[in-house]
């Protein structure tokens, strides 16, 4: 998976038209972003990209580009 798809996979989990999240995003300012969008990033980098990320990490992450370095590795 590339950043561009995983922003994809962003925009289907925050109910978003393709293409509307970019990197830098503030998630505070994000509409769409709430514990549900947590648990559906949580999902996709289980089954996608065979990765775990915890609640604390994301409610740590302030912006798009935290969440991309937090699965970073297994973007190509």
């Amino acid at each position: 998976m590339t950043t561009d798809q995983f922003l994809i996979h962003l925009d289907e989990i925050l109910n978003r038209a393709e293409g509307t999240t970019k990197r830098g995003e503030a998630l505070a300012d994000t509409e769409g972003w709430d514990s549900l969008a947590m648990l559906g990033l949580i999902a996709l980098a289980d089954s996608d990209l065979d990765t775990r990320l915890t609640g604390k990490q994301l409610t740590a992450a302030k912006t798009t580009d935290d969440l991309i370095a937090m699965v970073a590795e297994k973007l190509s």
